[in-house]
C-alpha cells in the first residue's frame, strides 16, 4: 500500500495524516481469518494427539497380550490374578519372575538386584490375595522359568509399595493406570483371559480390551 507525502517548509516529507498502515476494518479482518485457522486447526491438533496415544496404548496392549501368552506356552497356564481386584494384580512379578527366600521367607523381583522391593510371604499373599508367586526361583543361581523385563515407564509400586504394571499414557487427570487383569473367571474370554485398561481421553472413556479390535468409548 503506498502512502501518499506531504512536503514541510524544511523540505523534508512526512507522511500524509490518516494513512495509517493498516485500517481498524482491515485490523478486525486478520483477527477473524487468525480466529477461524486456530478453530480449525486446534481439534486436528488435538484429534492427532488423541490417534498417538490410542496408537500406543493398542500397541502395549498387543505387547503385553503377547507376553502373557508365552508365559503359558512356558508353564502351561496364565499368570494367576487377584480374584478380589483385577486392579490391584500381581501380572508383573509373574511375567517378570522373583526371587525367594525360604529363610527369611520373602520375596523380590527379579531385576531388583538391590532386593529394594522385597515383601514377606504374609504381606504378598494380603496384597494379592494367592498364597505366592508361582513364578519364582529359590536359587538366586538361576532365574524363574520365565522372564520379560519391562521398561522403567511401565512399572511404578502403588501406596503399598508393591510394584504393578501401568499403561504408559496418562490419564486425563494426569495419573497412570494400572492394566486390569482376569485370569480366574474371565467373562469375555472364557477360555484365556480378559486384559483391559480405561483411559478417559477428550472427554470420554475410552477401554482398551482384548476383545475388542478397537478401544470401547463410553
Amino acid at each position: 500500500m503506498s502512502r501518499e507525502k506531504i512536503q514541510r517548509m524544511d523540505g523534508t516529507t512526512k507522511a500524509a495524516p490518516g494513512s495509517s498502515a493498516f485500517t481498524l476494518i482491515e485490523l478486525l479482518a486478520v483477527i477473524v481469518v487468525i480466529a477461524l485457522l486456530a478453530a480449525l486447526i486446534v481439534p486436528l491438533t488435538a484429534m492427532a494427539v488423541k490417534n498417538m496415544k490410542v496408537a500406543r496404548v493398542e500397541t502395549e496392549l498387543k505387547d503385553l497380550e503377547t507376553t502373557i501368552k508365552n508365559y503359558k506356552d512356558t508353564k502351561g497356564f496364565y499368570p494367576p490374578d487377584n480374584p478380589y481386584s483385577f486392579t490391584t494384580n500381581q501380572l508383573f512379578y509373574e511375567l517378570n519372575g522373583a526371587y525367594y527366600d525360604a529363610t527369611s521367607q520373602r520375596y523380590w523381583p527379579m531385576y531388583d538386584t538391590n532386593v529394594t522391593f522385597q515383601c514377606t510371604v504374609a504381606a504378598y499373599t494380603n496384597e494379592f490375595n494367592v498364597g505366592g508367586i508361582v513364578n519364582s526361583s529359590q536359587n538366586l543361581s538361576e532365574s524363574p522359568v520365565f522372564t520379560h523385563n519391562f521398561s522403567q515407564k511401565q512399572i511404578a509400586t502403588n501406596i503399598d509399595g508393591f510394584v504393578l504394571l501401568y499403561c504408559t499414557v496418562h490419564n486425563a487427570d494426569g495419573n497412570l493406570v494400572t492394566w486390569n487383569y482376569n485370569s480366574s473367571n474371565p467373562t469375555n474370554n472364557p477360555t484365556s483371559f480378559d486384559l483391559w485398561v480405561d483411559l478417559t481421553l477428550r472427554g470420554k472413556t475410552h477401554r482398551f480390551c482384548n476383545w475388542s479390535s478397537t478401544p470401547i468409548v463410553f
